[in-house]
């Protein structure tokens, strides 16, 4: 079997989505792993255009733990990316044949992959899809190499949580953020760092953060509950790995890791700061929609009582919406209740910071009694104190510049990827003018101190425009072409008529009407002709009405038969 000029050796695996193929490469004499569009996918514009991303995406793409693109193929045979063979099962094969990694294994092949996932993350991609079976473990000279795979492609399934849907929801359920379960589009590296810190606990545990009998469970324990410390064999993970994975977990984006460098340096023995825990607790299932895919009854669980700031009226708002039993008012009960909850733990956390620093003045006040002479004591602590303040007001200023860089940086290349990101919807819905004019308005207003640090956005939305204006040229092109064999059919009708209307003149009636007949059976008929065709056919029934007419009764005694009209 051959695909293109690729011979295909093996099949390797089978999806939802497409084939996998062991194949030889020709040219190189190489193996290759060549990725297949399964062919009724091939005339769906979605799921193509997805395709195409994750080949554009990942040949731009060059990490020693990312898998590497090296060509793809489009023609009417087969829709495929080639791509680097990888020897190796995936992370999660692997937990699920020989259980959890070992904390040292586990630990080392997770650094590999925070380097690739911080590197796309320098690139301006968030992969979305992070989770153990995009990850595969290759045996290399006796070294275990992880390498990352599916940047940009989603795989169709039904509602199983394990997969990953083509609608509106990009990413695998089971590993997506709070935010990415709501919003799709507002993904970013932090989202990543979630779904990062969900798979570094399967690796080492086998267990995800949130499991349920149904997507509908576990969307909920995502957006409304806290996950259970991670566990293994009933024991706890190392202190440090703990703390990193409920880091990352954290459902406020800005309190996990900001980038995967933070989340190594936490792993190697760095320091991670935990918002103040927060009691855990298993809310009420959701009344789920009713439909024939959702059952009317919700299944039991069993639940922790939450606290409130106004248990009387919680409890009456409760019964209330309940009794509503619909799952927009639940919702808005659980903000409530978050919302009370998230004030009482940050005044209790500020009251303890406030007496955990006066303990600390009050103990450097002692030790420096203890040391030092009561009339030298005073003055030296005051001396001290204000070099203190001095210092600390020269490193908040410095840091305060340092951030105000940082923004503006942050602020220019959101612009960029957000005006890259419009650019492509607008691409895809066809509005390429639109796409080309926001990609130039972003590139404009990229502060002139900046671009050496944006090279590669900008080089990004440099691609993007030489792409859009090829469109544009393919564009005009096909309506040239396309005019131009509209008019050559027109051509061809007009020739038809204008030998109709000979046939009229020399009363070659029937001929006339079989000509006219034929133009006017093609369904590409300009309407101006189709009237002047219709006024023939008219016209040959006429004469030949009247010929037959004219011969009904002759000169003889004998009436000829008229022939049924044809």
């Amino acid at each position: 079997m051959q695909i293109g000029l690729y011979e295909v050796t093996e099949l390797l695996g089978d999806g939802g989505m497409g084939s996998v193929y062991r194949c030889r490469d020709p040219r190189f004499d190489r193996q290759v792993a060549l990725k297949v569009l399964h062919p009724h996918f091939q005339r769906n514009p979605d799921v193509v255009q997805r395709f195409k991303t994750e080949a554009v995406v990942q040949a731009k793409l060059a990490h020693p733990h990312i898998v590497s693109v090296y060509d793809f193929l489009a023609d009417e045979e087969a829709l495929a990316i080639v791509m680097e063979l990888v020897d190796g099962d995936s992370a999660e094969r692997l937990v699920e044949t020989s259980g959890p990694f070992a904390i040292e294994r586990g630990s080392k092949l997770f650094e590999q992959v925070l380097g690739a996932i911080g590197y796309a993350h320098d690139q301006g991609l968030v992969h979305r899809d992070i989770k153990p079976s995009n990850i595969l473990i290759q045996d290399v000279a006796g070294s275990e190499v992880a390498k990352v795979v599916d940047f940009g492609i989603a795989k169709i399934v039904g509602s199983d949580r394990q997969k990953t849907a083509t609608s509106a929801k990009l990413g695998t359920l089971s590993y997506m953020s709070p935010e990415q379960v709501k919003s799709p589009k507002d993904a970013d590296e932090r989202s990543d760092i979630y779904s990062l810190g969900a798979t570094l606990q399967q690796l080492l545990t086998g267990r995800l953060p949130f499991e349920g009998e149904s997507d509908y469970d576990v969307m909920s324990a995502i957006l409304t509950a806290e996950p259970a410390p991670p566990m293994r064999d009933g024991q706890p993970l190392p202190d440090r790995i703990d703390r990193a994975i409920r880091r990352a977990l954290l459902r406020d984006p800005d309190q996990r890791f900001q980038t995967c460098g933070e989340f190594l340096d936490a792993l190697r023995g760095g320091v991670i700061e935990l918002p103040e825990p927060r009691e855990v607790h298993q809310p009420p299932p959701l009344p789920p929609p009713i439909g024939p895919s959702h059952p009317n009854t919700p299944s039991p669980r069993t639940t922790r009582k939450s606290r409130s700031l106004l248990p009387g009226l919680g409890a009456a708002l409760l019964v209330l919406l309940l009794l509503a039993g619909g799952t927009t008012a639940w919702l808005a009960y659980r903000n409530h209740e978050a919302e009370a909850t998230k004030q009482v733990a940050a005044a209790q956390a500020q009251a303890r910071r406030a007496e955990e620093e006066a303990a600390e003045r009050t103990r450097r006040i002692q030790a420096q009694a203890a040391k030092r002479a009561r009339q030298d004591r005073e003055r030296q602590r005051q001396e001290e104190l204000q070099r203190q303040r001095e210092a600390e007001k020269a490193k908040a200023e410095r840091r305060q510049e340092r951030e105000r860089e940082q923004r503006r940086l942050l602020e220019a290349r959101t612009a960029i990827e957000t005006a890259i990101r419009v650019a492509s919807d607008a691409t895809r819905m066809g509005n390429l003018e639109e796409a080309r004019r926001g990609l130039q308005a972003a590139r404009a207003a990229v502060p002139r101190d900046l671009r050496a640090e944006l090279d590669t956005q900008l080089s990004t939305v440099q691609e993007s425009l030489l792409e859009i204006d090829r469109k544009i040229l393919e564009q005009d092109n096909e309506r040239q072409l396309d005019r131009a064999r509209r008019e050559a059919r027109r051509q061809v009708f007009e020739d038809q008529l204008a030998l109709a209307r000979t046939h009229l003149d020399k009363k070659h009636f029937p001929e006339a009407r079989s000509v006219t007949e034929q133009v006017l059976e093609e369904a590409d008929l300009p309407a101006d002709l189709r009237i002047q065709a219709e006024a023939l056919v008219k016209a040959a029934k006429e004469g030949l009405a009247a010929a037959w007419g004219d011969a009904e009764v002759g000169p003889g005694t004998q009436t000829k038969k008229k022939p049924p009209d044809s």
